[in-house]
């Protein structure tokens, strides 16, 4: 019997510099699912110039993935699209395909595509739409949401036991809370301070990593 397959997902750092990324990424890449450029200020021809920039220190566009950025994300083949829940609508069933000779668009989709959720209703919604995970939270009290309530682990663990999608729990996890994200179900997680903000962001890596891998195989 195989054993289930945990994602580990790292958020770029909400500044509108890409110091954090140019510095970290490099290092942390094999031992991601994804890295995630989530950059909501910054212009496309920003983003394009960090992708570049993130090539040229040779890590393969199959690790990141892009926040909002549709375009982007075709043009150079990044592991997966990500987005709002609000964002998501028709495009997940349209554009996220290939077109051939110009005509109509093929069965297969040309990017992993993924949808930020907060309730059970929305889960659901992106299951129909057809996402291919969703991120759930935020978990517990977070820099990025300041004065907004976390979730709750039963919530997490009644949208893991409804959809049948995988479920990666974001917001404010550290190696210790893992074990019980991965008790209500969840099948991965995803960090932002946790790795870039810390003092040795490998180091803090391979202390996620040696959490999650008590539940299943790491997808890298």
């Amino acid at each position: 019997m195989s054993k289930k397959m945990i994602e580990f997902h790292v958020i770029s750092s909400p500044l509108k510099n890409h110091d954090l990324e140019r510095s970290y990424f490099p290092e942390i890449w094999p031992y991601v699912t994804s890295l995630h450029l989530r950059k909501k200020e910054n212009t496309y021809e920003e983003m394009e110039k960090l992708v570049l920039q993130l090539q040229e220190l040779k890590i393969p566009a199959n690790k990141l993935t892009l926040n909002r950025q549709t375009q982007l994300a075709l043009t150079y083949q990044t592991g997966a699209l990500h987005m709002g829940i609000q964002e998501a609508g028709l495009s997940l069933k349209t554009s996220f395909y290939r077109e051939e000779n110009g005509a109509a668009v093929t069965a297969k989709r040309a990017l992993r595509c993924g949808i930020s959720v907060h309730s059970l209703q929305e889960a659901k919604i992106a299951e129909e739409q057809g996402a291919d995970y969703i991120f759930y939270g935020h978990m517990y009290p977070s820099h990025s949401k300041p004065g907004m309530p976390p979730k709750t682990l039963s919530s997490l663990q009644e949208i893991c036991d409804v959809v049948k999608l995988p479920v990666i729990a974001i917001g404010g996890i550290t190696p210790s809370r893992v074990e019980e994200l991965m008790l209500s179900g969840a099948s991965g997680i995803a960090a932002i301070s946790g790795v870039l903000h810390s003092k040795d962001p490998l180091d803090a890596v391979y202390m996620y990593r040696n959490e999650l891998a008590k539940y299943g195989d790491i997808k890298e």
